[in-house]
């Protein structure tokens, strides 16, 4: 018994068992890449751990307060703000990152780089490494699914379009000898 499946037909099931197997191989590449990423970023968050120490500076000048809105959804700024501390009996300055609404006098933690001795951003914690590498995992999980979808669904109407010329083309054939047909 012959098939009554056409070409296009085949050629979208072929289509389909290959997005299918995209979408299987998808999931251990992500997780490949995030991986990566939470080597290399816990990498750099201990690099950065090992040299940067933490400081109690005094602010030296106000920072703008009240940014964030009175909802409280919005997060909170920070500005870079003229901050001193003290390190081996000798006062030091620099500019650090405080949080809005801070005023003259309060003692802010800065961190230092512990070669130059001078302000530095906080180092990235572990957390940091885990949380970026389950984003990109996700991200790219979900830009080779949506790019899956994408491509099924193109070729699903580029087969959607041949079928109906090729019905066309038949009906075209067909169509005037069943017109004229009297039971």
């Amino acid at each position: 018994m012959r098939s009554s499946a056409r070409g296009a037909d085949h050629v979208e099931a072929v289509v389909v068992v290959l997005c299918a197997l995209g979408a299987l191989v998808a999931v251990p590449v992500a997780a490949a890449v995030g991986t990566e990423v939470y080597v290399g970023t816990s990498a750099a968050a201990r690099r950065e751990q090992a040299t940067r120490i933490p400081a109690e500076a005094t602010v030296l000048v106000a920072t703008p307060a009240g940014l964030s809105g009175s909802g409280g959804a919005a997060l909170p700024h920070s500005f870079q703000a003229p901050v001193e501390w003290f390190a081996g009996g000798e006062r030091h300055t620099g500019m650090a990152s405080v949080p809005e609404g801070t005023r003259v006098g309060e003692h802010q933690t800065v961190w230092l780089d512990v070669v130059t001795g001078e302000p530095v951003s906080q180092p990235t914690r572990a957390t940091d490494a885990v949380t970026s590498a389950i984003t990109v995992a996700v991200l790219v999980l979900m830009f080779a699914l949506v790019g899956l979808v994408v491509l099924c669904a193109t070729a699903h109407s580029a087969l959607d379009r041949l079928r109906l010329r090729g019905w066309a083309e038949e009906w075209a054939r067909v169509g005037p000898r069943w017109s004229h047909h009297t039971p």
